[in-house]
């Protein structure tokens, strides 16, 4: 039984063939167990890769639970700036406050942090990324159009799943630009998986 939210390592597993050492870049990682895009392929398939959490409340989890690289700056359309973060849930709805898409996240109350952010290509550079990523899963709560609009696709992927509860058309849009199609529709229409 694999642990993602709604079969996006299921999903990932079928579309490679089982692949084995492949590397992947989870961007919105949680605690790196529940709802985990990346956990099975790290622990029975051999992956490595990049997780990035910048939640404080499950960061340190994060590390304690998974054996890739964590970062723990908020990925953001440009590096070294402050932004507000509010961290709600224990992190399970988090994000960059001006961003957050999600009702509850909106309404409820939550813990304000200044966090500095770092870029996607900032991101691939300092952590010195392959150029062809197996698999990336975005789930930044509102911020993915931001942060991907901003990137300038030098670094290729077999499969990106995207949550998206904001900007799924325009999201949809620039990844068909790029070259990759939208092979499924998950968590009722609220992320897409693409494909290369």
């Amino acid at each position: 039984m694999t642990k993602s939210q709604e079969g996006q390592v299921d999903f990932v597993i079928k579309h490679l063939n089982g692949m084995r050492n492949g590397y992947f870049v989870d961007i919105g990682a949680y605690d790196g167990l529940e709802f985990s895009n990346t956990y099975t392929l790290e622990k029975d398939y051999g992956w490595t890769g990049l997780l990035v959490e910048c939640d404080p409340a499950v960061s340190r989890a994060l590390k304690h639970n998974r054996t890739s690289i964590v970062e723990t700056r908020a990925v953001w359309k440009e590096s070294n700036v402050d932004v507000e973060f509010k961290s709600i849930e224990g992190g399970k709805l988090s994000g960059i406050s001006e961003k957050l898409a999600h009702k509850k996240a909106v309404s409820r109350s939550g813990k304000i942090y200044s966090l500095q952010t770092i870029s996607l290509n900032d991101l691939f550079l300092q952590h010195q990324c392959p150029k062809h990523i197996n698999y990336m899963s975005v789930d930044i709560e509102g911020a993915e159009y931001d942060v991907l609009s901003a990137y300038d696709f030098s670094h290729t992927f077999d499969v990106v799943s995207i949550e998206h509860m904001r900007d799924r058309e325009k999201i949809i849009d620039l990844m068909t630009s790029k070259g990759y199609k939208a092979a499924k529709t998950i968590l009722d229409g609220n992320e897409t998986i693409f494909v290369r």
